[in-house]
């Protein structure tokens, strides 16, 4: 029993003044009921348990706090007594699995139980058996007695007053306050609360609460400041004579009005609540909260709106405390000292505090700082409603990038300040432009112009007149999808985001809009996946762009940037409108629903087609079906694309969890078949599946028409960016004003009897019957005075399943050496495991291959790794010596300066080689990696930065730099344990 002299202890303090307020908003919900959760393993002394919990009671006179209504306020009162009780519960489940879902459900019941303000006691305890040497306490208490400190105070006293009635330990605790002392200290502020919620800024119903289905779903990101920036933090503080929380809570209100339209947060931070000892033992809620309010565009440098923020929460201080509602965001500060973790020794029970269970929220989005060891947690977490995973951690991203920047320069321009990564197609939507406003009246604009509407309520309250620049008037990123899903579904036209991000003007989008409604049918606007990329004259064939690993058609946007046909441009993607997860798990299907759209918009006119590397698979097999379909087949353009007969065997390592395997077990499950049109096939030179004149001519099979063979000397990436996309495009349009000549003219030679053997072996391969397709193909070779490529590669990979290389090595020791392609050579350089042989076919490798050293970065690699460091060092200088192989040569120099030691030579040489304008995509992101991992963080950033100002849609890229910020915010590597240099 907890004895306590009962009755009033003043007011309630400013801060539970403002949660009974929230919580009046969101009736029936348990945004306040905050829980923790300890696992306790070992053998419990269940007796001793209860007696350390009603120490822990006795302890802390929050336990014995409840409200009481006096002349219709609500007063806090603590009771004479508390009956200090723990219900024990046992987990029931015939398995442990079953046990373990059982908990995590009866836990996820207590978080989602609101807890009455008039009850006696504003907690609930329950102790779950879970196994005999597992049991898991849970406290559940009520946001008006305890606060984030709370739980670790609570966990350290029950776990001493636990030794005390098992051990016979006199509990080595601090001196202890009191909850209602402090409350009576608290000066009472006369306000007026708010009881129903402002008009939102972010988009949610206008109620005074949420289904609890809704409110209870939340996303959580987690980002980590390393100590360098938080020392930054307190150095840009210091300077401006400010606390490091008016750093942290500009930058926030800084995101929020440029992010998320919203320049209020309200803050609640823990600096002045916790001075002494006994304050710090304190169980109870230690926050203040300030309504933190500042207009952006007042000021120009980051200092200015930091001294802003400043004045803001001196007067907060002073005046009225802010009550939170549903429209609002907020932050919590939490810098007071954290306890020791604390654990049982000796075989005895130990202490471990569970993760928090899921919980529901009464902002939209919650910002917690706090600090560890080595430098600060920032904790984003918001309503799954409104925030995706995704832009959830794009603004977590965009806070942390706006702290490394300020704190590199207090005095930047806000206008500077960067809040996506440069190489997003999004980053020019976050320039600050100047324009002008004319005196119109708002209402006159809304009634008569749709278009200007939904920019002033996108924009609110700003109006727009003709000239008006969507950033210039306060959009954003957000704001600026949102205005064109509402644009595009009002006018019933696609409108290009691409082209509105280099021209944001009113009347540039209002020429779109002109531009697409006249050509826009009917039926096209049916389409699930046609749209419209760029509109031309509808009396010559449009061209349709086909998508490639992804789904989309990014790759497309650097064609329309050079187009200069008189086609009208459409592209087909994997995403169908309001189904945006959707993807395919069956080629036909696809090219079925891909054929309904064009059937549906175009069913008189001939179709040209262009696809890159998969969608030229998928050109290939849309051309027959609109063929099968009676539509008309115009041009076929195959931009450096396998033929069907090289991707033959099955995937050794299938995940379907992975867009680029999946997207090629597609190909691999369709069976194609010729189609009538010519093909126009565009084969990039360097190193993309080792491309040879064989290759290219294997598309033969497939067509009954011609094969126009184009030559590019670049890589694969490549080809779809400047300078070599102009000359793509030019072969795409091919009309008198870009005669484009090409290097080859093949005749079109299908095989049946090839084609039907092809077509059984690989049927029997989908199986798994890799032996008959073996049977089927070993016959083949004799028929050919040179085989070719694809029946070679495609037994070397049946080999490869059956574990046979020895097979596939002798098969290529049979064969006429001119028909050992370099693609050939690194296949069985794949399957062969001891390393003479490796080296043997990666030098093969790269004589078929000639100046363009194909290969070279691999067995430079291969020669170092097996002691043969004089030959790999002549190598690399050898292919660094042949201009087409120049990059590659660079890589090489990279590596061996790498591995002798020599980091800051290794970082020289991988710039030399990204910064060469050959340089492959896939050089960045390896080059980066190997920069990243020597230590050499800033030449991976100016490597990133370069590659994605190259190549924005890299995925490798961006994961490359999640990976660089992540060894940025590591602790230092200790030099006794940093791995030594390779002699």
């Amino acid at each position: 029993m907890n004895t306590i002299t009962s009755g009033f202890c003043g007011a309630l303090s400013p801060y539970q003044q403002a949660i009974v307020t929230a919580e009046r908003l969101e009736p029936g919900l348990p945004v306040f009921t905050n829980v923790a959760c300890w696992n306790l393993h070992g053998p419990l002394d269940l007796t001793a348990f209860q007696l350390a919990f009603a120490d822990l009671v006795d302890r802390h006179d929050a336990f014995a706090m409840h409200l009481r209504s006096v002349n219709g306020a609500l007063k806090p009162e603590f009771a004479a007594s508390v009956t200090a009780s723990v219900n024990s519960v046992k987990i029931a489940g015939e398995t442990l699995d079953l046990q373990n879902k059982a908990l995590e459900q009866a836990i996820t019941n207590i978080a989602l139980t609101p807890i009455d303000l008039t009850d006696n006691a504003l907690w609930r305890a329950r102790l779950f058996r879970h196994r005999t040497q597992h049991h898991v306490f849970c406290l559940s208490m009520h946001h008006l007695i305890c606060d984030e400190k709370s739980f670790q105070i609570i966990g350290r006293d029950l776990h001493a007053f636990y030794q005390k009635h098992t051990r016979q330990m006199a509990p080595d605790l601090p001196e202890i306050g009191d909850f209602s002392g402090y409350l009576a200290g608290q000066k009472s502020r006369q306000t007026t609360a708010r009881v129903t919620p402002s008009a939102p800024a972010w988009p949610m119903p206008q109620t005074t609460g949420l289904p609890a289905d809704r409110a209870t779903q939340t996303v959580r990101i987690t980002k980590k400041i390393a100590t360098r920036i938080l020392a930054e933090i307190r150095k840009t503080a210091q300077a401006s004579n400010v606390a490091p929380v008016t750093v942290w809570a500009a930058s926030y209100q800084l995101l929020l009005a440029r992010f998320c339209d919203q320049a209020d947060p309200c803050i609640s931070v823990s600096i002045p609540d916790r001075p002494t000892q006994a304050v710090q033992s304190i169980v109870g809620p230690m926050l203040h909260s300030f309504d933190l309010t500042s207009d952006i565009t007042e000021h120009g440098q980051f200092n200015s709106l930091m001294a802003a923020a400043q004045s803001s929460l001196s007067d907060c201080k002073t005046s009225a405390p802010y009550t939170p509602n549903l429209s609002k965001a907020t932050i919590s500060y939490h810098d007071a000292t954290d306890l020791d973790d604390f654990a049982g020794q000796d075989g005895r029970l130990r202490f471990e505090m569970r993760p928090p269970p899921q919980r529901p929220m009464s902002a939209d989005l919650h910002l917690g700082i706090r600090h560890i060891d080595d430098g600060a947690e920032v904790v984003f977490e918001a309503r799954k409603a409104l925030f995706s995973h995704d832009l959830l951690e794009t603004i977590a991203d965009a806070y942390k990038r706006i702290l490394h920047q300020i704190t590199d320069d207090p005095n930047v321009a806000l206008t500077r300040l960067s809040l996506c990564n440069e190489a997003e197609t999004t980053r020019q939507a976050l320039k600050i432009l100047a324009s002008e406003q004319t005196p119109t009246s708002r209402a006159e604009h809304l009634e008569h112009d749709p278009l200007v509407a939904i920019w002033a309520e996108i924009l609110h309250p700003a109006v727009p007149t003709e000239s008006s620049d969507f950033f210039g008037l306060g959009g954003t990123s957000l704001s600026a999808v949102r205005m064109i899903t509402r644009v595009e579904k009002q006018f019933q036209c696609a409108v290009s985001m691409v082209e509105f991000l280099s021209d944001a003007r009113l009347s540039t989008l209002r020429a779109q809009i002109d531009r697409a409604l006249p050509n826009r049918s009917v039926a096209e606007r049916s389409a699930q996946h046609l749209v419209k990329l760029s509109a031309g004259d509808d009396a010559l064939p449009p061209l349709i762009c086909l998508p490639g690993v992804t789904g989309d058609i990014a790759w497309a946007d650097q064609l329309i940037t050079n187009w200069g046909g008189k086609n009208t441009v459409y592209g087909l993607s994997f995403e169908r409108q309001g189904d945006p997860d959707w993807f395919p798990n069956d080629l036909n299907a696809l090219i079925d629903d891909f054929l309904t759209d064009l059937k549906t918009a175009f069913p008189d006119q001939p179709i040209d087609l262009a696809g890159f590397s998969l969608g030229g698979s998928l050109a290939h097999a849309l051309a027959a079906g609109i063929s099968r379909a009676g539509l008309r087949i115009g041009k076929v353009f195959i931009l450096d694309t396998s033929s069907d007969f090289l991707n033959f065997a099955p995937l050794k390592d299938h995940d379907p969890t992975h867009i680029l395997s999946h997207t090629r077990s597609l190909v691999l499950h369709h069976e194609y078949t010729p189609i009538t049109a010519d093909i126009h096939y565009v084969r990039c030179l360097r190193d993309f599946a080792f491309p040879t004149a064989r290759m290219a001519a294997d598309w033969q099979h497939l067509t009954h028409g011609q094969l126009f063979i184009y030559n590019l000397d670049t890589h694969h990436a490549n080809a779809i960016h400047a300078p070599w996309i102009g000359r793509i495009e030019q072969i795409i349009r091919a009309d008198k004003h870009s005669s484009v000549s090409p290097d080859k003219i093949l005749p079109g030679t299908p095989n049946s009897s090839i084609y039907n053997t092809r077509l059984m072996a690989r049927r029997a391969a989908r199986i798994g019957d890799l032996t008959s397709a073996i049977e089927l193909f070993e016959p083949l070779l004799a028929s050919f005075e040179v085989a070719p490529e694809w029946l070679i590669v495609s037994l070397i990979r049946l080999y490869d399943r059956l574990d046979q290389p020895q097979k596939a090595h002798a098969l290529v020791k049979d064969t006429p050496a001119n028909a050992a392609t370099p693609l050939i050579w690194y296949e069985l350089s794949l399957i062969l495991k001891d390393r003479k042989n490796q080296i043997a076919c990666l030098t093969n490798l790269m004589t078929a291959s000639g100046p363009r050293m194909v290969g070279g970065i691999k067995l430079v690699k291969t020669l170092w790794k097996n002691g043969q460091r004089k030959r790999a060092r002549d190598l690399a200088a050898q292919i660094y010596a042949s201009p087409p192989a120049r990059s590659a040569g660079a890589m090489c120099q990279s590596f061996i300066l790498n591995m002798q030691g020599d980091t800051a030579g290794a970082a020289e040489w991988a710039l030399r080689a990204v910064q060469d304008p050959e340089c492959a995509m896939r050089y960045f992101p390896t080059a980066a990696q190997q920069m990243i991992n020597c230590g050499e963080l800033d030449t991976a950033r100016t490597i990133i930065t370069l590659g994605l100002r190259l190549f924005p849609q890299s995925g490798r890229l961006l994961t490359v730099q999640k990976l660089l910020e992540d060894a940025e915010n590591a602790k230092p590597v200790p030099i006794a344990d940093a791995p030594a240099p390779v002699p």
